[in-house]
């Protein structure tokens, strides 16, 4: 079996590599736990419920269900026909929504993030 020449440089290269590997996925997934976020819902245009995504609740639209719970919002329950808002899962980021057209109600998660500042750029 050969022996293995392993220089101090290639070994620093390995643990830099191995540290980005854990570093990078932990922090896009923490990256904006310092948001303060919030839950707004829209029916026909109109606000009609706003609160914080951290406080657990259900929100009761007609005969639509909306869970906020863990952080995380879904349509629990909606009497529309193709149930497609139920289909959009959890959302918890801010600029997601989860849209009812049959219904006309508009679930979105806001908050304010470093790059809100930025509207347009152009070189």
């Amino acid at each position: 079996m050969p022996k293995l020449n392993i220089r101090p440089f290639d070994l620093a290269f390995s643990i830099i590599i191995l540290a980005l590997l854990f570093a990078v996925p932990y922090w896009y997934q923490h990256r904006d736990s310092g948001v303060l976020k919030e839950v707004k819902v829209f029916k026909e245009n109109k606000l009609i419920a706003v609160g914080p995504i951290d406080a657990d609740r259900l929100i009761t639209v007609g005969k639509m269900e909306i869970e906020i719970k863990n952080g995380k919002v879904r349509v629990l329950h909606s009497d529309c026909p193709k149930g497609l808002c139920v289909g959009f899962g959890r959302i918890s980021s801010p600029g997601e929504s989860i849209v009812c057209v049959a219904n006309k109600v508009l679930v979105e998660v806001s908050g304010k993030t470093g790059d809100d500042d930025i509207v347009a750029m152009s070189y």
